[in-house]
């Protein structure tokens, strides 16, 4: 219940700031000067990082906390044409993995943090693979 709540006010707060974060993402000073308050999105952004981390401790080991913060965007980015792609993206493929990451670790007798990691690269290698494959179908048509 915790982690639920915690990803709830994790949407929403993204949700919110969504444009901002956007704007401060691309280019920070020229969002500086537009007058999007990049200090408190600064300070917003690294206290929502805080609450993921310490909530990801509760669910697996802490070193794996980075890897699930990192992958699920590194396969999205390889798909994903725009911001907004790459964000969706990777909270649907960070939520796939600890899902099937759970399952796999409940029926297989494995530990769930390294499982649901390892499904995580998994998917990365797969799309990573789908990308491989589109951009030499791409190649052959031109």
């Amino acid at each position: 219940m915790t982690i639920a709540a915690l990803a709830a006010v994790i949407v929403l707060v993204v949700a919110a700031l969504y444009g901002p974060l956007v704007a401060m993402a691309f280019d920070e000073p020229a969002a500086r000067v537009s007058g999007v308050p990049t200090d408190g999105l600064v300070l917003a952004l690294t206290m929502l990082i805080a609450l993921v981390v310490v909530g990801g401790m509760s669910t697996i080991d802490p070193l794996l906390v980075s890897a699930m913060m990192v992958v699920p965007v590194a396969a999205a980015a390889q798909v994903a044409s725009s911001y907004r792609g790459t964000l969706v993206g990777a909270s649907a493929i960070g939520a796939f993995s600890a899902v099937t990451g759970l399952l796999t670790a409940f029926y297989a007798d494995l530990t769930p943090g390294s499982t649901i990691v390892l499904t995580a690269i998994g998917v990365y290698g797969l799309l990573n693979v789908v990308r491989m494959a589109g951009t030499r179908l791409g190649a052959r048509t031109t």
